[in-house]
Formats: structure tokens, C-alpha cells, sequence
């Protein structure tokens, strides 16, 4: 299975050019401030609707600047991705 996974650090670095926050950024796209702590700590996916907000709050960002695809296992546990 793949899975969408934020770009903690180059998220950061976006964030610090910009003279942004966290929050700030969580207030524009639209999310709670909880959430978008959970995706950069890497504890939760980001869904695709959450991906378009981040994207359009972050403007001009491509997909690739700040979302990496990962393999995850599919949860059976036999391995397979």
C-alpha cells in the first residue's frame, strides 16, 4: 500500500521563510492546529482533502516539495506492499 507522508523539515523551512507559524499555517489551510501537529510528527496521513488545503495554503508548492509517497505494509502481515 502507499501512503502520502508530510515533508516535516521542508515544511519548516517553508514556514520559516515565510515568517509563519504552525498555527498560522493550520489556520489557513483550514485545520485544527492538533492535526496538522500529528502529520508533522509523522503520527497521521495526511488524506487527500487535507493534502489540497496544505497545498493551496502553502502556494507555490508542487506535491513533491512537501509530501513524500511511502510503501506501508498492508496490515495482513504477510509483507506485502
Amino acid at each position: 500500500m502507499l501512503r502520502a507522508r508530510v515533508k516535516t523539515i521542508a515544511i519548516w523551512e517553508i514556514l520559516l521563510r515565510r515568517n509563519m507559524t504552525q498555527n498560522d499555517l493550520a489556520r489557513q489551510a483550514k485545520i485544527t492546529s492538533g492535526h496538522l501537529s500529528q502529520l508533522l510528527k509523522g503520527d497521521r496521513s495526511p488524506t487527500p482533502g487535507v493534502r489540497k488545503k496544505l497545498m493551496d495554503a502553502l502556494d507555490p508548492v508542487e506535491f513533491d516539495d512537501i509530501f513524500e509517497i511511502q510503501e506501508v505494509p498492508d496490515g495482513r502481515g504477510n509483507g506485502a506492499v
